[in-house]
C-alpha cells in the first residue's frame, strides 16, 4: 500500500490504484455507457450504476437487467 497512482486517465491525469477503474473514469470523458438495462434500455457508463437502477424495476415487479453491450 504505498500509495502509488500508476494508471492515468489520457483526457485529464487523474491517477489511479487499478486499470479497471482508470477505464471506467475515461469513460466519462468520452460518454461511453457500455452497461444497459434490458427491461428499459437505459444505459449506463459502470454496472454499478446499472445495479442500482436495475432495483427500481424489482420494486415495481418489471424485473431488472445487466446487459454490456
Amino acid at each position: 500500500h504505498t500509495g502509488e497512482r500508476p494508471y492515468r486517465c489520457h483526457a485529464c491525469g487523474k491517477g489511479f490504484t487499478v486499470s479497471s477503474k482508470c477505464v471506467e473514469h475515461e469513460g466519462m470523458h468520452t460518454g461511453e455507457a457500455p452497461y444497459r438495462c434490458s427491461a428499459c434500455g437505459n444505459r449506463y457508463r459502470t454496472k454499478g450504476s446499472l445495479t442500482a437502477h436495475a432495483k427500481t424495476h424489482a420494486a415495481d415487479g418489471g424485473g431488472g437487467g445487466d446487459a454490456a453491450a
